[in-house]
């Protein structure tokens, strides 16, 4: 069996055939050597353009939950702000009925005061007008 480097050294045929076959089996695995590299780059671009996919679709489903959150605050916000409002119309109308209530109790007041002046001059008690 003749080797690779003995090639200048070849004297028949059939040794001509075997050195010829070791460099078809040698450039075989070579080019195996060459590929694997390749495949492996392939199937890493494949798995790239799937994360690059993936990445869009996040980014869809990122701006959908802004949206979303912004439209719920947007709601929200404008709650608080009708409940506010209220609070400080009812807040104004305590302060109105308790005005009243002052008032009503000076004028209860001043009702026994003219009734106990009256009773003190000795007059007849007609108090309908009070």
């Amino acid at each position: 069996m003749a080797k690779i480097n003995d090639l200048m050294a070849v004297s028949s045929e059939a040794e001509l055939r075997d050195v010829l076959d070791l460099l078809h089996e040698r450039e075989g695995a070579l080019i195996d050597k060459l590929d694997a590299p390749m495949k492996d780059s392939r199937d890493l671009r494949r798995g790239l353009g799937g994360l690059d996919s993936l990445h869009g679709d996040l980014d869809m489903q990122l701006i959908a939950a802004r949206s979303i959150h912004r439209a719920m605050l947007s709601t929200a916000g404008g709650t608080a702000e009708r409940l506010s409002t209220m609070i400080r119309a009812l807040d104004m109308e305590k302060r109105r009925v308790e005005a009243t209530l002052i008032v009503i109790e000076q004028v209860m007041e001043l009702k026994a005061c003219i009734a106990g002046l009256i009773g003190s001059m000795g007059a007849k008690m007609n108090l309908t007008w009070m």
